[in-house]
This record gives structure tokens, sequence and C-alpha cells, in this order.
């Protein structure tokens, strides 16, 4: 069964890609410090891939951010 990618996993990847580009980094930069491709950024950025809390982790390291930086404050829904 295929795992399907939700709309957290896209708003988790346009807050990666928020972060990288507000500290002028670029795709390839990330992806060297993060030891993958830039074509596997550019997935987790447009929400094509999951990220792993293992690479987030690791991409906050390299962006010199904190998790709640990319994964933000999801509220459940209230209906």
């Amino acid at each position: 069964m295929a795992k399907r990618l939700t709309e957290i996993d896209v708003e988790i990847g346009k807050r990666l890609r928020n972060l990288r580009t507000a500290r002028g980094m670029s795709q390839t930069v990330l992806a060297e410090g993060l030891n993958i491709t830039f074509q596997q950024v550019q997935k987790y950025e447009y929400g094509r891939n999951r990220l792993s809390c293992a690479t987030m982790l690791q991409a906050c390291r390299v962006l010199g951010c904190q998790p709640v930086d990319i994964i933000g404050e999801f509220q459940a829904d209230e209906a």
C-alpha cells in the first residue's frame, strides 16, 4: 500500500523551503549538508516525498533552526 502525502507533509515542505531561502541557501548546499541530492531536497520542498524525523533534525542543524520552525503548530480539526 502506497503512503499518501497529507496537507501537513506539503506544509512542512513549504516551511523547509522558506527557511532555506530566508538563509540564502541553495538546494545544493542544503543537500550537501544532508548528504542527499538536490533533487531529493526538491521533492521534500514540493511535498512529493515525506520528510523523515531524522532528516528533519539534520536539516535543523544545517539551517540553524529548531524543529518547531519546520513542523509549526498544527491544530486538530474542531469539527
